[in-house]
């Protein structure tokens, strides 16, 4: 026998509402964190394909002569300005660069080198194909400004050879532009081909460490950029 004034049948729609609020509440709660998480993934596919490098090359040359020659006390410079912007609402940081120069040899060309001919890495243009002498290939992992979102960041790397460095590539260089010297020209006239190697890492998405990761996981946070043509061998 019931007690006084207890409903079963009321309890139960009680019980009921309460679960539909449940379920509406585990519900709205899905479609919200699904939302964000579709926003998420959409800001780092933007990131991805909407970050562009502005690049520039400048070679100079130090301790030239009176003849016009490089001295055995010189240098050579490639300054590499990147300007990066980024349209997406992801801030940036680079992560990696590197960089590789090369200068056209040729003392190689006119056979007079056969060492560095059969060394040379070779890209072919409209006078066919031409030999380079690589005097650059570094990378290094910098601590450096971030790029903002939908902003933009400058960044400036000097790439350094001399004797002191590196006695026979500069020795390689100093060749090259002696040749060049001879034929008229002089060392800034010497044609030169850069490449450029940036990788970024997004803002708030974080490394899939496990090695069982795929390889998507792995890379979702990494933007590569490659400017220029890569003619190592």
């Amino acid at each position: 026998m019931n007690d006084a004034g207890f409903d079963p049948r009321s309890t139960a729609k009680v019980v009921r509402r309460a679960l539909w609020v449940v379920v509406c509440v585990a519900v709205i709660l899905l479609v919200v964190f699904a939302s964000l998480s579709a926003a998420n993934f959409t800001s780092i596919v933007q990131a991805k394909a909407s970050i562009y490098v502005v690049p520039r090359f400048t070679v100079t040359f130090a301790g030239i002569g009176s003849d016009s020659r490089v001295g055995p006390d010189g240098s050579v410079t490639v300054r590499v300005t990147a300007g990066v912007e980024n349209p997406s609402s992801r801030g940036l940081h680079i992560y990696l660069v590197a960089f590789s120069g090369w200068i056209r040899d040729g003392p190689a060309e006119a056979g007079l080198n056969e060492t560095r001919r059969l060394g040379d890495d070779r890209l072919t243009g409209t006078e066919g194909e031409m030999r380079f002498f690589r005097v650059f290939g570094t990378s290094s992992e910098p601590s450096l400004d971030p790029i903002p979102a939908r902003g933009n960041q400058t960044f400036t790397f000097d790439f350094t050879m001399s004797a002191a460095t590196d006695a026979s590539r500069f020795a390689a260089v100093r060749n090259v532009t002696d040749f060049a010297v001879s034929k008229g020209g002089d060392a800034a006239t010497v044609p030169w081909n850069q490449f450029l190697y940036l990788v970024f890492t997004i803002d708030g998405v974080p490394e899939a460490n496990s090695p069982s990761a795929p390889n998507y996981l792995r890379d979702i946070r990494r933007i590569e950029r490659e400017i220029g043509v890569n003619i190592a061998s």
